[in-house]
């Protein structure tokens, strides 16, 4: 638990960084989930296990802040702005709740090759 908050901690510090760099912008919308979501998943998975089995070799949280960190910066990068963190946030908390159809598939599904 302590692990997630210090997650979400460093992503809404960035999205509030990048909302003072552009002051006076309206927040932008986070585009909706397309037919790669389910591959775009299966990659962060396997990026954030990736993580979690460095940072048992790496001081504290340093390799796992590191890369949430790159992937945040990324994400902004790819909507052209920050965008609400309340928006981010019930993102974050829902994926993989079974919310959604997208989220109840295998996330590997999409990858089959046909």
């Amino acid at each position: 638990m302590v692990a997630a908050c210090a997650l979400d901690d460093n992503i809404h510090d960035q999205i509030l960084e990048r909302s003072l760099e552009s002051f006076g912008s309206k927040p932008v919308a986070l585009p909706p989930v397309g037919a790669q979501a389910a591959r775009a998943a299966t990659i962060l998975e396997d990026a954030a296990m990736t993580c979690l089995t460095l940072n048992a070799y790496f001081p504290g949280n340093s390799a796992l802040s590191l890369a949430t960190r790159v992937m945040t910066q990324r994400l902004l990068e790819t909507v052209g702005g920050a965008p609400e963190w309340g928006v981010i946030s019930t993102a974050l908390h829902s994926a993989g709740s079974g919310d959604d159809d997208a989220a109840s598939e295998e996330p590997w599904a999409s990858l089959a090759v046909h």
